[in-house]
């Protein structure tokens, strides 16, 4: 396919780029290993250079990276504030609210 910026066959059809997915996505035995928590924003981030031997990047790194840029031009919502403690509060012993059970008087 003809590439409408550059005029050169830079573009891949679909079907190509899934055959070649395996080599064209796995680290070559240069590449380091990446991994961050994925459950929590990745902490203010840059990535250090691309393998030297096959020019890729850790896929976390990257989207660490894209997730940082947003984060600085503003693009994502803040991050909530954290819950209270407590989340749940205990019945008030008067017998207001909650749970709380006196004994029936006799």
């Amino acid at each position: 396919m003809k590439c409408q910026v550059c005029g050169s066959s830079c573009l891949k059809k679909a079907a190509e780029i899934t055959r070649q997915r395996e080599e064209r996505f796995s680290p070559c035995p240069s590449c380091r290993s990446t991994v961050l928590n994925k459950q929590s924003p990745p902490p203010s981030y840059r990535s250090r250079a691309p393998c030297s031997a096959c020019e890729k990047r850790p896929l976390d790194e990257v989207v660490a990276d894209c997730w940082t840029i947003m984060a600085e031009e503003g693009d994502l919502a803040p991050p909530p504030p954290p819950p209270s403690w407590p989340q749940v509060s205990p019945p008030h012993p008067s017998g207001g609210g909650g749970t709380h059970r006196t004994a029936p008087s006799r």
